[in-house]
This record gives structure tokens, sequence and C-alpha cells, in this order.
């Protein structure tokens, strides 16, 4: 069980930044789900606020986090796991980028949604280009 342990530090110590950046993604899911109506002020004519409020978004980011907690902690290497959840994680965060500077825009306002999702995406590409 020690050795077991071990191992898992190991990887948690490789592998930290895409450990917390899955925890990031599954708070971004718990935030979408619990301000349903956050969206609201939005224009309905704004195509990339329809599909951020959905159950699906929110089952697809909990699905993305799960999947980048088990990759950071046993550096599963199936299949070269780790490139398709970084494409997937970098999906997702550009996709609500996006979205918060359509709202931005439009209500002519800053919304330090859009700050923080442009600095995760940073830290993704960061960490992907220095191969970690």
């Amino acid at each position: 069980m020690k050795q077991q342990l071990l191992h898992i530090h190991r990887h948690y110590q490789r592998n930290w930044i895409w450990f917390w950046l899955s925890i990031c993604t599954a708070y971004l899911g718990l935030f979408v789900k619990s301000q349903r109506d956050i969206l609201n002020q939005a224009p309905p004519w704004l195509g990339f606020v329809g599909l951020l409020d959905t159950s699906l978004m929110v089952a697809l980011l909990f699905a993305i986090a799960t999947a980048g907690v088990l990759i950071s902690i046993w550096n599963i290497k199936l299949w070269n796991i780790k490139n398709i959840f970084v494409g997937f994680l970098s999906a997702v965060w550009v996709y609500f980028f996006i979205t918060f500077i359509q709202i931005d825009i439009e209500l002519n306002q800053f919304s330090i949604g859009a700050g923080l999702t442009a600095f995760v995406i940073v830290l993704i590409v960061h960490t992907a280009k220095a191969g970690g």
C-alpha cells in the first residue's frame, strides 16, 4: 500500500499542473450548474451562449475534469491520452473565453470571466509547450 501511495505521489508531483487545471474545470462545471440564470442577460442571438447553459456542457466539463485527475494521478499513457486530454481541455476553455468575450462586447462591460479564462488558456499552452 505504501508503494502505491508513493507511486501516486510521484505522478502527482510530475503532473500537478494538470491535476489543478482539472479541478478548475470541475469548478467551472459547478459554476455553470449553479448559475443557470446568469446568462439570461445575454442577447438571444449569441449562438455560443446557448450551449453554455445546458446539462450536456456541465457533463462534458465533469468528464474532462475526471479524466484529467485520473491521468495526472496515475500518469496514464495509453493511446497518447494526455495529448487528447490537453486538446479537449484547451477546446473547452477557449470556448468559454470566446463566449465571455461575446457577452462582454455585447453588454459593453468587462467581466472577470474572460480574464480568468485567458489566464487558464495561457497556463495550458505554456505547460503543454514545456512538455508537462
